[in-house]
């Protein structure tokens, strides 16, 4: 927590943008989502952000073990996106892909 390297300013610069990243791709697949996956998407983003913000506060007052719980549930956010994925892929296999276009839902090719 004290001890300054240029791979914090690295770590910290490319977990900006990746996170940017994230976000628009958060925003791009929203018509292509069903509703309830897509809030489980968005609830795991809010609480990975809610994790750093808390790490960034434990670690202004010196809290170690804070700034290791708190950046540990940070570094947790893509494997609790993992899960969600393949929850998501399991509710597409079993009732077909979603695109809520003009508000239908179109199944997939296999069951037509």
């Amino acid at each position: 927590m004290t001890h300054i390297s240029q791979w914090h300013t690295v770590d910290r610069f490319l977990a900006c943008i990746l996170m940017s990243l994230e976000v628009t791709k958060l925003l791009v697949m929203r018509p292509y989502t069903r509703p309830p996956m897509y809030l489980l998407y968005l609830a795991n983003c809010a609480a990975a952000v809610m994790c750093f913000l808390q790490s960034q506060k434990a670690q202004g007052v010196m809290d170690t073990e804070g700034f290791v719980f708190w950046h540990c549930g940070w570094h947790c956010y893509p494997i609790v996106q993992v899960v969600v994925y393949c929850v998501e892929h399991f509710v597409n296999g079993r009732w077909g892909e979603y695109y809520a276009f003009g508000g239908e839902i179109e199944v997939g090719m296999g069951q037509c």
